[in-house]
């Protein structure tokens, strides 16, 4: 027998891709290249809104909303408050040098020279 009793969880923290649907070209450009990349279809209509094929079938999203590339590379669109509440921008990816001294040795700090 199953004791089916409600949890508490926090969604792992995971990198996505998103672009925020305004209807410029730049945007029609990078929604069309992902529609391409995953074979998934996105299909605009004549009042500005996209059809998004997903994972769980065809979803509208309106001007406004964002359109994010899962982990799996699924497409599919969340509302702006939503999108505000769950994600933040991630760090870049450039990684730091680190200074080097002459001949490619890491250079002593202060307490190191005494």
């Amino acid at each position: 027998m199953s004791s089916a009793k409600p949890g508490r969880y926090v969604k792992r923290p995971v990198v996505v891709e998103a672009v925020q649907l305004d209807g410029s070209p730049e945007c029609n450009v990078i929604t069309q290249m992902w529609a391409a990349e995953t074979g998934m279809a996105l299909t605009p209509t004549p009042d500005g809104y996209l059809v998004v094929e997903t994972l769980e079938g065809n979803m509208l999203a309106s001007p406004g909303d964002w359109l994010i590339k899962g982990v799996k590379d699924e497409l599919y669109p969340c509302k702006p408050d939503i999108f505000e509440a769950t994600y933040q921008p991630a760090p870049s990816r450039r990684r730091r040098r680190r200074r080097r001294g002459r001949g490619g040795r890491k250079r002593a700090t202060p307490s190191q020279e005494a």
